[in-house]
């Protein structure tokens, strides 16, 4: 059990009301409130386990920069904050990555009302199932190679969801928080739903994935790749107040769906291309101010279909790849089992408005 006999604080550098010092499982077996100027947990050997048991662990005002579970050296690997409530305290809920510990765990936690993040992590660490809300910086943060997986992330001052090259991103939420998804180079974002932030719903980085993922009503841009040579299939991004999806060059954008974008003031595309050698295939544009626009040459630009868009369908510089873009006949009345006008074309590279 965590208490005064098992494991007493100390007044050292890093003060705090409880310290563990060596491996094994610990519990607690009550409410927790902290004490101003010390950290709640401190934690010094790896091969640690905290099971919150679901108790609730609260700082108190003006306690100064201390966090609720820490690590405070270098070089600690294997530590797991389980099941319970971390809230109000004067920086981090639970931080586990200001001095790197490897391979973490943190799972159903609720982090909320802290001064710093709700939930840091390092370097190949899992955050599975926990709640960050109201934290005055990023709600969850982790390191390369690391894993958040069904999250939710509201009212975050700071990034709901960071990920710090490398990671995978699945199957969370963001909302209402600054920007809801910021992840590095080389990392997958799938399944997840970015709503009603502030600025950007999700930005991505080089050599990044996103799929399947929905980002709606966000206060800049839907989707926006930060760098080149991402990826962003099967996604929709609708109603956002800038761009649905934002890309510089050598991405592939693929079977998405962005519909109503630009919202308020400003002109919001339903995809915007700003680089060269991109591809740009099977989109489907609707309602934007416009639909789709390539601003250099050198990409792919195939099978998008594109309506209602409020200046143009398609605004696309020259000496770009695209295939024929053609306005749709309209069918007669349908009613049995043949009819239909054709869509204007048989090329299967041609784009179409409608």
């Amino acid at each position: 059990a965590i208490n005064a006999v098992n494991t007493p604080g100390d007044n050292d550098a890093s003060p705090s009301l409880f310290k563990i010092t060596q491996p094994g499982s610990y519990y607690l077996t009550g409410n927790i409130t902290g004490v101003v100027g010390r950290h709640g947990i401190e934690i010094v050997a790896s091969g640690v386990t905290i099971d919150l048991c679901g108790f609730d662990f609260a700082g108190v005002p003006a306690m100064g920069l201390v966090d609720g579970i820490t690590v405070t050296v270098n070089g600690l690997t294997n530590i797991a904050v389980v099941n319970g409530s971390v809230r109000n305290w004067g920086d981090e809920g639970v931080d586990l990555g200001l001095f790197g510990a490897v391979g973490c765990h943190v799972e159903k936690v609720l982090a909320s009302g802290n001064a710093g993040l709700g939930i840091s992590l390092s370097t190949n660490s899992v955050v599975e199932s926990c709640t960050v809300t109201d934290n005055v910086g990023n709600g969850i943060s982790v390191g390369h190679g690391s894993t958040v997986r069904g999250c939710t992330a509201h009212l975050n001052d700071g990034t709901g969801i960071a990920g710090i090259g490398s990671a995978t991103i699945a199957d969370c939420s963001a909302y209402n928080n600054a920007t809801g998804f910021n992840v590095g180079l080389g990392s997958t974002v799938i399944g997840c739903s970015a709503r009603d932030n502030t600025a950007d719903g999700f930005v991505v980085s080089s050599a990044s994935v996103v799929s399947n993922c929905s980002a709606y009503s966000n206060g800049t841009d839907g989707i926006r790749a930060a760098s080149t040579s991402v990826t962003i299939s099967g996604c929709t991004s609708s109603f956002n107040v800038g761009d649905g999806i934002e890309v510089p060059g050598n991405c592939h954008i693929i079977n998405n769906i962005c519909d109503g974008n630009g919202v308020g003031a400003g002109t919001g595309m339903g995809i915007k291309a700003t680089g060269t050698d991109s591809r740009i295939e099977g989109n489907s544009l609707m309602r934007n101010d416009i639909g789709l626009d390539v601003q250099l040459s050198g990409n792919f630009i195939v099978r998008n279909t594109a309506a209602g868009n409020g200046t143009v369908n398609y605004q696309i510089i020259a000496n770009n790849k695209v295939g024929f873009i053609v306005s749709a006949p309209n069918s007669l009345a349908i009613n049995g089992s043949t009819g239909g006008a054709g869509v204007g074309s048989t090329d299967p590279w041609a784009n179409f408005s409608y």
